[in-house]
């Protein structure tokens, strides 16, 4: 059996095991082809920071996603919240706030 690239040597009890996993894997991958092999990566999240000339300092955004809070909790320097979540320490314990657009909206609307 040959999955990603790799030949999979199995005993024969664990064959229908294999089969109903690589079947699952199948469907997973068909509801999300996207994200099927999206995973978390904190250099990415820092380089697309630094090339914003942003390097510490608190991010909000809509909503954090897992993904995003995976990736960005070993950048010491960064912090990331939701706009639901935004509070006066929050912004004023971080020297810069860098905000997402759909941020901004929500955080207006909230304090219409």
């Amino acid at each position: 059996m040959i999955a990603n690239d790799w030949q999979l040597f199995y005993f024969r009890l664990f064959k229908a095991a294999l089969d109903e996993l690589e079947q699952a894997v199948t469907k997973l991958a068909a509801l999300d082809p996207a994200g099927y092999k999206s995973h978390p990566k904190t250099r990415l999240l820092a380089q697309k920071l630094k090339s914003l000339g942003f390097e510490r300092g608190l991010v909000i955004t809509d909503e954090i996603d897992q993904n995003l809070a995976l990736s960005s909790r070993n950048l010491g320097d960064v912090e990331v919240i939701a706009a639901r979540q935004t509070n006066p320490v929050a912004l004023v314990r971080h020297g810069s706030v860098l905000m997402t657009k759909q941020a901004v909206a929500k955080l207006e609307e909230m304090f219409k």
